[in-house]
């Protein structure tokens, strides 16, 4: 089944899915830019599944995603992925958009090297931003569904 609304995790499970197979090299090198695209997608579509779950806890979603340095960049690159231009960024980095015409998707092996602006002044490895992204969304879900979060390091599972 292409989406499981019965299992408010599924969206979850795609993300996770997604990453074990750029993070460990389970994916082909023509197919890591399609799948680091999906993965942008697939997290911040995160943000609509757990405010479907957690209809009483929107805004408690928003103000989480806002204070985030990684989040809101996530966005910038799933909207560019979706409408090809922004209109209004969630982030303050001033290249968010410049990512698509880069060569670091190209041959996006160079991933883990390759780096993205995620603030005024401040930049990340990919891989990072990836990281930081889950690592957030972990905390996030942990905090609406009452669970310790579980961080996922470079691929590795971590304890806080």
């Amino acid at each position: 089944m292409l989406i499981e609304p019965s299992d408010p995790d599924s969206n979850w499970h795609e993300v996770q899915r997604l990453w074990s197979e750029i993070c460990w090299f389970q994916t082909p090198n023509d197919d890591v830019s399609r799948k680091a695209q999906a993965l942008l997608i697939a997290l911040w579509n995160e943000k609509d599944w757990l405010k479907s779950e957690f209809p009483s806890r929107k805004q408690d979603i928003e103000d989480f995603i806002n204070k985030s340095k990684y989040l809101p960049v996530v966005a910038d690159l799933a909207n560019t992925l979706k409408h090809r231009k922004l209109n209004k960024r969630r982030s303050t980095a001033k290249e968010v958009e410049n990512i698509w015409r880069s060569p670091l998707l190209a041959g996006f092996r160079n991933w883990e090297i390759g780096i993205i602006q995620i603030a005024e002044s401040e930049y990340v490895a990919i891989s990072a931003l990836f990281v930081h992204s889950i690592a957030e969304y972990e905390k996030l879900r942990a905090d609406l569904y009452g669970d310790k979060p579980v961080i996922v390091c470079g691929g590795w599972v971590c304890s806080d």
